[in-house]
């Protein structure tokens, strides 16, 4: 499967045509508290939404990206997936937003 998203990329990329991929998860987390100052995807949250979410624990996945950025995901998703996996489509990857 690796090698035929290989072949793909390099099939594409002699046609001048760009594909674009999902991110690879660097790492991925879990916070009881996703407005604690200890959670480390606490800047990722939308500001809008922090008053609200005191309390609230989140799950989420890091890109490999850089600058990385970071998709708050749910309980079965974030049990499914790891570090080194591409990422399944349809997430909403956030950036920093401290």
């Amino acid at each position: 499967m690796i090698t035929d998203s290989l072949r793909l990329i390099a099939w594409t990329g002699l046609l001048g045509i760009t594909v674009l991929t999902q991110p690879v998860i660097a790492d991925i987390g879990h916070c009881d508290d996703v407005t604690s100052p200890a959670c480390p995807a606490r800047d990722f949250y939308p500001r809008a939404d922090r008053l609200t979410a005191a309390g609230q624990d989140a799950y989420y996945f890091v890109s490999n990206e850089r600058p990385p950025r970071v998709a708050f995901v749910t309980r079965a998703t974030y049990s499914k997936f790891g570090p080194g996996q591409v990422a399944p489509a349809g997430l909403i990857w956030r950036e920093r937003r401290p």
